[in-house]
């Protein structure tokens, strides 16, 4: 009996995990590596509108609600910060942006996030290439749409609207700053708004 004879059926069940495996691989080359269509964005004039039917929260009564972001003022600093002062790492340049938001005070906002980008497409978040007191500080929540001290409402792990303490109630009307380092002599020219499974809006924004 050949080696062929003794393995057969060997060899007949390793073909199927053999294309489990490469199909997984595609998945994640697929997932990891090539870009999907929806991350094109959608570019916008001026603002972005956001109806609550594009985020993952569940309302208690299917409510629906809308939250409007207008970038009005993108700028060079020296320094940025709230509670802790920070400036650019050597080799950057720090950037404020200023966004306007009239949003419900029932909406939850907690999955809305702002970058900026460059002329090249280039994302810049604002977690990094900062320094403060000469050393690196990683701004890791600084790019949310809310300010810390009046998040509004918010949503556990199964996407289940949960309602905000009074002390934390959001006005309908509000401004955040966000901090941003870029190479110097690289300008952002777009703010790009996300959402957690939603493709991002892109508004053109002036320098200055």
């Amino acid at each position: 009996m050949t080696w062929l004879q003794r393995n057969r059926w060997g060899l007949i069940l390793l073909l199927p995990a053999l294309v489990v495996a490469l199909a997984a691989a595609s998945f994640r080359m697929v997932n990891l590596y090539l870009p999907w269509s929806s991350d094109r964005g959608v570019t916008v004039e001026s603002q972005v509108v956001i109806p609550s039917q594009r985020t993952l929260v569940d309302y208690p009564n299917n409510e629906v609600y809308t939250a409007i972001l207008t970038p009005v003022a993108l700028v060079p600093a020296e320094t940025g910060g709230d509670y802790v002062e920070f400036t650019a790492a050597p080799g950057a340049r720090l950037w404020k942006l200023s966004v306007m938001v009239d949003a419900d005070p029932e909406m939850v906002l907690s999955e809305c996030s702002l970058s900026l980008e460059d002329s090249t497409g280039t994302v810049y978040e604002t977690s990094g290439g900062k320094v403060s007191s000469g050393e690196a500080y990683v701004d890791t929540w600084g790019n949310l749409c809310t300010n810390s001290d009046a998040p509004g409402p918010s949503a556990d792990l199964n996407n289940v609207y949960v309602p905000v303490d009074p002390q934390y109630a959001r006005p309908r009307n509000y401004q955040v700053d966000r901090y941003f380092t870029l190479p110097t002599g690289v300008e952002p020219t777009a703010v790009r708004v996300s959402l957690a499974r939603s493709p991002h809006w892109i508004v053109q924004v002036p320098v200055g």
